[in-house]
């Protein structure tokens, strides 16, 4: 925890995390990372997607993406390559 965080707490769901992240301690972003939290766009909770691909296939593991009861369109703002071959997109969820 940064030595500049003025207060500690616990949440039991993502979504208690966020709200109280946002309202108690006015947190203005927060970073979700893992396949199964990417279901927080069905709460909408997310405002801005960062997808990062490594140039490796892999034949099995968990989806980044579970079913979503809708579609959500995202619109690109920046890709990022580097030297190593990853390449980096970021997305906002358009309105």
């Amino acid at each position: 925890m940064p030595s500049q965080a003025a207060s500690v707490f616990i949440a039991t769901t993502l979504d208690g995390f966020v709200a109280r992240a946002k309202g108690d301690v006015g947190v203005r972003h927060v970073y979700v990372d893992g396949g199964i939290t990417i279901q927080r766009f069905q709460a909408d909770l997310v405002q801005r997607l960062i997808i990062t691909r490594i140039p490796e296939l892999i034949g099995a593991g968990i989806p980044l993406f579970g079913a979503l009861q809708r579609d959500i369109a995202l619109r690109r703002v920046a890709t990022r390559q580097y030297a190593s071959g990853l390449v980096q997109s970021e997305y906002v969820v358009a309105a």
